[in-house]
């Protein structure tokens, strides 16, 4: 409203200037005659108009430009006058425990108040402030006594809490492992006293001590000894530890000892002192070859045993055994068992490889026995265990031989049935009298057949065809003597002759 009143203003003063120098002008053209007699009071009456417009004109401008800024000022203060006025909470200080023993600490939490948050303590030797953000931090008891730990915000607001100390805990320390071996580390833990814990001093330098908190401490052995730790805490308080450092012994290890000809394996040696070697190797079954600081290539060269001795720059030693073995190998006497009168049995033999060995035959066609007898292992062979196979159904059988190692040989064997020996002699007698003839006939197995007389000098027996025997009897009276009649696969049938 006030704008469009001044816009009047503006424009009738305008309006009034126009109107004065217009009717001046006029007064000039109705001619010279009364120009000349007007000249003097029209000249005065224009003039002082023309002023006093004027007058009137600067006069609005400048009430209406105060008015102007009368009327924004007050717009401003009516505005800042609606905004809210901001009001801050109040400074609060909250601390998780009030009451600590020398050394402890605790955690404290500001709210409330205009940042930036000042905490202190108004006695540092009682406690020590740590403020880790805007409004947390942490307060820890350093002496006997009570202080209190004062917030204060940007306002000059505050809040304060008193803390009581208690005396400090009896200083202790404990090592995890009295006894380490070089290069080794053991764990130093300090408790009690006050904090910040120090190394005071070591009786000598077996070891390197580094601190890994506030409360722990390595110590790595360096030296063989024993060496005497002091440690101190805030107040001057001490106490000691021992540690031994020994030297650590020498190993060696061998991934494999039983070792197959023109196969490898490697030996691992660790503890001890640096550098390792090989000792003299005086067995031609291995060579061996140190392909790094620890660890050594074996290469197996022909069957054989014996051991490899390592050493350290400490004189220490390791032995390792190996065992340097051929596959194993399976062998039978026969590869065709009979079943048939007498049961046909083959000798089985196991060789190589790593003993002790096992046999098995999962079809049942045969059957595995130990020999009734020990059997000599034939020359030549180092490592052998002799079997007795029997074959007891028709068919062929796998045989499956295992050493200690899991290796394992195969072999197939074949089961025939056969007919079974049988003898018919005449005259057929319970008792014959001397020099009387016998003639025997066989029948069934497998031929060619072979006669035996036992005791042979009872009687004489003479084969007069392919299944055909003579037995003439002997000068004896009063005796008996036995005959036995065998086939090719050892099949036999045999009788008692006796004689009156």
């Amino acid at each position: 409203m006030l704008d469009k009143t001044l816009l009047f203003l503006r424009r009738k003063a305008g309006f009034f200037v126009v109107m004065a120098a217009a009717r001046h002008g006029f007064s000039n053209n109705k001619g010279e005659v009364r120009k000349m007699k007007s000249c003097s009071r029209g000249f005065l009456r224009g003039g002082w108009k023309l002023i006093v417009i004027m007058a009137l004109l600067v006069f609005l401008v400048v009430a209406a430009g105060q008015e102007t800024a009368w009327a924004q000022w007050s717009s401003k203060s009516k505005a800042k006058a609606q905004q809210p006025v901001e009001k801050a909470d109040p400074v609060r200080l909250q601390v998780d425990a009030t009451s600590l023993t020398a050394g402890d600490q605790t955690k404290f939490t500001v709210t409330g108040g205009k940042e930036p948050i000042t905490v202190r303590t108004n006695n540092e030797n009682i406690v020590s402030i740590k403020q880790d953000g805007a409004r947390a931090g942490t307060i820890t008891g350093r002496s006997q006594g009570s202080a209190n730990v004062l917030a204060s915000d940007a306002g000059g607001k505050s809040s304060y809490v008193r803390i009581d100390v208690r005396p400090p805990k009896p200083l202790s320390a404990y090592v995890d492992k009295p006894s380490i071996y070089i290069g080794d580390e053991a764990k130093i833990t300090v408790t009690g006293g006050v904090k910040p814990y120090r190394i005071q001093n070591t009786s000598n330098s077996n070891v390197s001590i580094g601190q890994k908190d506030e409360s722990t401490f390595a110590v790595k052995g360096m030296n063989a000894g024993t060496t005497q730790i002091v440690l101190q805490d805030n107040l001057g308080k001490t106490r000691m530890v021992g540690v031994t450092i020994t030297i650590p012994p020498l190993t060696a290890a061998i991934e494999k000892s039983n070792i197959k000809t023109n196969e490898y394996t490697w030996v691992n040696v660790k503890g001890g002192i640096p550098p390792y070697k090989l000792m003299d190797n005086y067995s031609s079954a291995i060579r061996v070859t140190q392909t790094q600081p620890a660890r050594f290539f074996v290469k197996a060269q022909r069957e054989g045993s014996g051991a490899l001795i390592f050493t350290d720059s400490k004189s220490q030693q390791s032995r390792v055994d190996f065992n340097v073995y051929r596959p194993i190998y399976m062998h039978s006497t026969q590869y065709e068992l009979y079943i048939g009168g007498e049961t046909r049995n083959a000798s089985l033999l196991v060789s190589n490889g790593v003993p002790p060995y096992s046999v098995s035959a999962p079809s049942g066609i045969i059957k595995i026995s130990p020999p009734a007898a020990r059997i000599p292992l034939p020359q030549g062979v180092r490592n052998g265990q002799y079997f007795v196979v029997s074959g007891i159904k028709e068919g062929e059988a796998e045989l499956i031989a295992k050493d200690s190692l899991g290796e394992v040989a195969k072999q197939r064997l074949k089961v025939t049935k056969r007919e079974t020996l049988e003898k018919r002699c005449v005259p057929e007698k319970s008792a014959y009298d001397r020099k009387e003839k016998l003639t025997c006939t066989i029948k069934g197995g497998k031929k060619p057949y072979h006669i035996i007389v036992n005791p042979i000098s009872m009687a004489k027996a003479t084969q007069t065809g392919p299944e055909t025997f003579v037995i003439e009897i002997g000068n004896y009276g009063k005796v008996a003597f036995w005959v036995r009649v065998q086939d090719s696969i050892k099949q036999f049938v045999q009788w008692q002759v006796q004689v009156k």
